[in-house]
């Protein structure tokens, strides 16, 4: 099953960024809005895997889980952050589980945005474009050493059908 890009930038993706920098006073400029569209792209094989795909028959979902393709430890890791902007997100006090990552987007989008918040490095200009974000997102969210990976990050990101205008 796939996702429609147009349906998740417009109606999940932009919405929920906007969501949190409106009532989490979280920045969300448009270079963060296109690396974790981006992101959330390239993890999830162009909006094709709700998951990453399974290694063997008892591996249902991958070591990722989730459009943004996160795994546990991490999701375990940001937990506290999440839950401090949780009530402003309007989501109260519900304990959010990891495997909700499998159905939520909302949440996905959230969980990618937060990683890339807590990075001690700075997003990249936008005006630095698609190779930077490529670096970035190696550095911050791949961190697998796997060089060729960046090069497939570039092909991924300049293959979305942005709905909204891009400006990089």
């Amino acid at each position: 099953m796939s996702l429609d890009w147009q349906q998740f930038e417009l109606g999940v993706l932009r919405p929920t960024e906007a969501r949190l920098s409106d009532t989490c006073e979280l920045d969300c400029p448009e270079v963060s809005i296109l690396l974790v569209g981006e992101t959330i792209w390239h993890e999830s094989d162009r909006l094709r895997a709700l998951g990453q795909y399974p290694r063997d028959l008892l591996d249902v979902f991958g070591p990722g889980l989730g459009i943004s393709s996160f795994e546990r430890s991490t999701w375990n890791w940001l937990y506290p952050l999440y839950r401090s902007f949780a009530a402003q997100l309007g989501h109260g006090d519900r304990s959010v589980q990891y495997e909700e990552l499998a159905w939520n987007l909302a949440l996905n989008v959230i969980a990618c945005r937060l990683r890339y918040y807590v990075s001690r490095h700075k997003l990249p200009d936008l005006a630095d474009g698609v190779v930077a974000r490529a670096e970035y997102w190696f550095k911050v969210y791949n961190a697998s050493g796997v060089e060729s990976r960046k090069a497939k990050y570039v092909r991924d990101a300049v293959a979305i059908p942005w709905v909204a205008e891009k400006r990089s």
